[in-house]
């Protein structure tokens, strides 16, 4: 994601991930899919198009997400 991040970047763009529910899964050791995107990527690269409806369905407070990831998100 970061390459493509950067491809996009140089064109003028963002490039933008866009979730689902089952990102906030736990994989059986703790750690969820949106735990490792975020700490495997650049926030400068990649950013965030939050949907709130699955993030609400995986148990998770949207609002207080978007809040700790606001330098991801992507406003028009």
């Amino acid at each position: 994601f970061n390459r493509a991040g950067e491809m996009v970047q140089k064109l003028g763009g963002h490039f933008c991930y866009h979730n689902h529910q089952w990102e906030w899964y736990d994989l059986g050791n703790g750690e969820r899919g949106m735990d490792i995107l975020l700490a495997n990527t650049d926030p400068a690269l990649v950013k965030l198009c939050v949907d709130v409806y699955w993030v609400s369905c995986a148990g998770d407070d949207p609002v207080a997400f978007i809040e700790k990831n606001k330098e991801r998100g992507v406003y028009f």
